[in-house]
């Protein structure tokens, strides 16, 4: 692995085989450069799992996590690391996140990231997946750490733990005022024996050894448990625990930020989201007097009517109507006047023969919109023969406005027509 494990070239951590390395130096420092998969590794062995082999080294996941990670012992110190110790000056767990992890045993001290943290400092990591201790007689089981002396800030647990005695979704036991666990959460389901709590298991009530909590949260809905509430550790229901408003004191602009997708708080390092940077800034700016010319424009704004005439629209309807018309003509009137110098009496009959009157009267009606009617003027035509033995008249009549007039004039004789029969008197 590259790196020379000192505090300015820290040990690089890319593969299972580097992070498995990390028990050939447990006081040097390291970083992870990329999440680490450990499907393919069979059976984690725990870092330092003992009181005398311990790690009290420095760890920085820089944002990176390891991922399906499988530990099954018969030892104690069941966990990532089995035991670290750290003082004031050195030792930390940092920016770490241990994703689908898998642990049993049947020993005491039995966790996700450190099984017994003995002052080490641990902060900005979380733990995923199944702690389980399979013995109901053994103690100290956590879902980020067994037994805890020292500090944990900014972590959360979301797993399945099932312990014996001293059982907690987050922690198993708290032993001393060194313990000191500051704006943490956990989702964890919790089952065990005795002293069985949503975030810790059991911790030391005497005067003097009492741990420090501040601003920590358990679901109490998926915990299974309301066990045990105290200063500065609340139980909540989702609901309550899915608003920012819950987590007093929390840093949301630097630390924290509400995930979308899960409705919980999630670290910034493992999200890249970088933290707000603040810093005051001194400027000073020179500027020469402005000058400007100023015009007035006024942008008036009219509302304009539309005013359209009335749209006249002429219909032309045609009607065709059937009708009986009766006509009626006005008697005709004929005079005949005939001259004959003959000297005799003599007796003639004059016969008259008038054709019947045909008339053809058509109407047309042309209508507009307003329905006015137009009619054509009828017109009539009269033919009238009339046989005078060889001489035959000829009579046109123009009927106009219903009156008919016909002349004959010839040798001065008078022949008068008026109606069939026609009479006619000649005297000479």
């Amino acid at each position: 692995m590259l790196g020379l494990g000192t505090q300015t070239d820290p040990y690089l951590i890319s593969t299972p085989e580097d992070l498995n390395a990390i028990r050939n130096d447990l006081k040097a420092y390291y970083e992870l450069t990329n999440d680490i998969d450990m499907s393919l590794w069979e059976n984690w062995m725990p870092i330092a799992p003992s009181t005398t082999n311990r790690f009290e080294g420095y760890i920085d996941g820089k944002g990176h996590k390891i991922i399906n990670l499988k530990i099954i012992s018969s030892t104690e110190f069941a966990a990532f690391i089995g035991n670290a110790r750290g003082d004031v000056s050195n030792g930390y767990i940092k920016n770490l996140g241990l994703e689908n992890i898998y642990v049993e045993s049947d020993k005491n001290n039995v966790a996700g990231l450190v099984a017994l943290n003995f002052k080490s400092t641990i902060t900005n990591c979380y733990v995923t997946g199944t702690i389980k201790n399979t013995s109901p007689t053994a103690y100290y089981t956590g879902g980020i750490v067994g037994r805890q002396y020292g500090l944990i800030e900014n972590c959360f647990t979301d797993c399945n733990v099932i312990g014996g005695n001293d059982t907690g979704g987050f922690v198993g036991f708290l032993p001393n005022e060194t313990a000191i666990l500051k704006n943490n959460y956990t989702k964890s389901k919790v089952s065990g024996q005795t002293n069985t709590g949503g975030f810790y298991g059991r911790m030391n009530t005497s005067a003097g050894y009492r741990p420090t909590f501040v601003s920590n949260y358990f679901n109490k809905t998926i915990a299974g448990t309301t066990n045990y509430q105290t200063s500065g550790v609340v139980g909540l229901t989702t609901d309550e625990m899915k608003q920012q408003s819950t987590y007093v004191g929390w840093d949301f602009k630097n630390v924290w930020y509400m995930d979308s997708q899960t409705g919980y708080p999630t670290l910034r390092v493992f999200a890249n989201i970088p933290a707000t940077k603040q810093e005051t800034i001194t400027v000073n700016s020179h500027s020469l007097p402005i000058k400007s010319n100023v015009s007035k424009n006024i942008k008036a704004t009219k509302h304009t009517k539309s005013i359209s005439s009335p749209v006249f629209s002429i219909t032309n309807r045609k009607i065709s109507t059937t009708k009986n018309v009766l006509t009626y003509s006005l008697p005709i009137y004929t005079y005949a006047q005939k001259s004959n110098k003959i000297v005799r009496n003599i007796t003639e009959n004059v016969h008259t023969y008038i054709n019947p009157i045909q008339a053809k009267i058509e109407r047309y009606i042309k209508s507009t919109k307003q329905l006015n009617t137009h009619t054509s003027p009828i017109t009539s035509y009269i033919n009238v023969l009339a046989p005078i033995d060889t001489f035959i008249p000829n009579a046109y009549l123009n009927v106009i406005k219903g009156n008919s007039t016909a002349y004959n004039k010839q040798n001065l004789s008078n022949t008068y027509y008026i109606t069939n029969p026609s009479y006619c008197e000649v005297i000479k």
